[in-house]
This record gives C-alpha cells, structure tokens and sequence, in this order.
C-alpha cells in the first residue's frame, strides 16, 4: 500500500523547464496554442456530428473554448503535487471581488455612444459568441493560467512578479497582431496589441492577486461580447477591418491607464503577499536566496 501511495504521488522532475525558463515559457504557450487547435477541431466535429445544422452555419470557436480548461487540467496533472492549480473554489471570491476594477472600463467604453444618442450595442450572433468563448476560455488559460503560473514557479521572489507579469501580458498583446495576416486593418491591429497588453496587465495582476481563473475567463468572455455588440468596424470573428477613429485612439489611453492600474495592484506593498498566495499554489522549495521569512 505505501509503494502504491509512493507511485500514484510520484513528484516529475522538470529539469529542462526548470533552467530554461524563458524558453520554458514560449514551448508551453507553443504547446497551448496546438493543443487548442487539437482538442477544438475535435470538438468542433463532435458538435458536427450532435448538434442539426452546426456545420451549415460554419461556427468556429465553441471547440476551441473546450480547450481552456482542458488545457489547465493538463498543465496541474504535468506539474502535480507540486501545483495545487487555479481552477478549483479558493481564491473564487477575492479574484471576483479585485475583477470589479473592469466595471468602469466598460462605461467609459460605452459612453460616447451613450452621450450622442446613438445605439449604443447591435445584436451579436451565435459566431460572435463562439469568438468570445474562444477568447475567455483559451487565451486567459494560456496567458495567465499557464504562462503567468510557470513564471511564478520559475521565480520565486518579489523583484520578479513585474517581469513575470509584463512578459506574460505583452506575449497576450502581441498573439493579437497575428490578426493583419487574417485581413485586419494594419493600424487597427496595432491599436489592439497595444490596448490588449494593457487589458492583460490589469487581468494578470488580478490573477496574481486573487489566484483564481474563472472570474477573469467571465469578464473576459464579457468584454469580447461587449465589444463585438458595440461596433460594426469587426467582424463576429473579431477581426477589426474598419479605419481607426478618434475613439479607437482614445481607447489606447484608456487601456493604458488599465496598465497603470494593473501596476498599482502589484506595488510593492502587495509583492509578499502575492508571493506568499503563490508559494502555496506551489509546492516548492525555498530558492537559495529568498528567505522564508520574505513571504511573511
């Protein structure tokens, strides 16, 4: 029996990843992002196969959100023991509480249609939704549940949370620049890195503050939602084909001022508490040159 109970909680040894953390960083997006397009396809023929009519309406999306959360159960059983994971009830309440910080975002974003009288959203079909999915599901699995946890492994101490946290959101903007090669206009896209790494900085420092990813997975298949019902310059897969207007411009300093507020959530006040909340998510021992007592 404790031969058994030896085997079934045997520790793996990641001593590639352990050395070479960056590197580590971009296999394990890599992996992500193929394992997505992997389960997705296969559930986009299951829905095919289930669902009358799915295949006729060419919807593309729902497979893909599948793969966010089997893509977390897949990095918490690689790195089990040692990774207590991010999807389970603790940490549900503070991440959903630190989440409301979004609330003023999404008025100010509505607002100047609000304040000229016109529509201020347009229904959203069931390819907008689907996008959104994707989008909540996979992208905050992949740059905050995976990418932003393994930095936290990695490193260990409080001078590392903001590398580990500007890393992860600028890989999150920088993902949506791939939008030009699928017909988004140039400056457009543009805009968009820019305003996604600043949302990504306020989402990742909610993460590292609450611990928990289902709260940023709901407001970030929100903001998508929103987004697409409130603008007829994207298409309901998300790809920004209009010119830039003064609003989209306003829009980058709006997201920067969400950056600013990501970085306030971080101050070094936080830092020991961060660090200790991610000490207990992994089960690892003290680097050399950070004392137990740091974490206090």
């Amino acid at each position: 029996m404790e031969e058994k109970e030896k085997v079934k909680y045997r520790r793996i040894d990641h001593h590639f990843l352990s050395r070479h953390t960056i590197l580590g960083f971009v296999l394990l997006l890599l992996g992500s992002y193929l394992l997505s397009q992997t389960v997705g396809l296969g559930f986009e023929l299951l829905f095919r196969g289930i669902i009358p009519h799915y295949a006729e309406q060419n919807l593309v999306g729902y497979g893909i959100a599948f793969a966010g959360p089997v893509t977390m159960a897949l990095f918490w059983l690689w790195f089990r023991p040692e990774f207590s994971g991010v999807m389970r009830t603790d940490g549900l309440v503070r991440t959903l509480a630190l989440s409301a910080w979004m609330i003023p975002y999404w008025a100010i974003s509505v607002a100047p249609a609000l304040l000229s009288g016109g529509a201020v959203f347009h229904m959203v079909g069931a390819q907008a939704i689907g996008t959104s999915l994707m989008a909540g599901f996979w992208e905050e699995a992949a740059f905050r549940g995976v990418a932003l946890s393994f930095f936290m492994r990695q490193w260990r101490d409080e001078k590392h949370i903001l590398p580990s946290l500007l890393l992860s959101s600028a890989a999150f903007g920088l993902m949506h620049g791939f939008n030009a090669l699928l017909g988004a206009n140039i400056v457009m896209t543009i805009i968009q890195v820019v305003s996604t790494t600043g949302i990504g900085i306020l989402l990742g420092a909610i993460f590292l503050r609450g611990g928990n990813l289902w709260p940023l997975i709901l407001i970030h298949f929100a903001n998508d939602v929103l987004a697409l019902a409130s603008t007829d310059a994207a298409t309901e897969n998300g790809i920004i084909t209009g010119r830039a207007t003064a609003e989209d411009y306003l829009g980058i300093a709006i997201c920067l001022a969400l950056a600013a507020l990501g970085f306030w959530l971080v101050r070094p006040s936080k830092r020991a508490q961060i660090l200790a909340l991610w000490r207990s998510k992994w089960n690892l021992p003290q680097p050399d040159n950070q004392p137990e007592t740091d974490a206090q």
